[in-house]
């Protein structure tokens, strides 16, 4: 079963409000919808003696690759950030991914859904 960090945002995940996830990797195209994912704290960098925490399973729903800057307040909060402003959203999105600070860069859209 494939994994999926959320080092940056766990806590969305264990309280469910996080129900899409920007990727800047294009390797994510290859998920498809109803393919089951273990949803991890970390997977990479672990110290000796730490594990693989999961926080939950989900469901892809669906993915795309779109423009980092095709952005929403509806989109943020499914991100699990709701009330935050897009230029905030942006900069974080930005601070956490380099390379999505090209201009026109596109990130892989995932969206799913939790299976309990």
């Amino acid at each position: 079963m494939k994994i999926i960090a959320f080092s940056a945002t766990p806590d969305q995940i264990l309280i469910r409000t996080k129900t899409v996830t920007r990727r800047a990797s294009e390797r994510w195209m290859t998920l498809k919808p109803g393919q089951i994912l273990r949803a991890v704290r970390k997977s990479q960098g672990l110290k000796k003696g730490e594990h693989v925490e999961t926080l939950a399973m989900i469901r892809v729903t669906s993915v795309s690759r779109i423009p980092v800057s095709r952005i929403s307040a509806k989109e943020i909060a499914a991100e699990g950030f709701p009330g935050m402003k897009i230029p905030s959203f942006l900069k974080l999105l930005r601070r956490l991914s380099p390379e999505l600070r090209k201009p026109g860069a596109l990130v892989t859209r995932i969206e799913f859904s939790y299976l309990d």
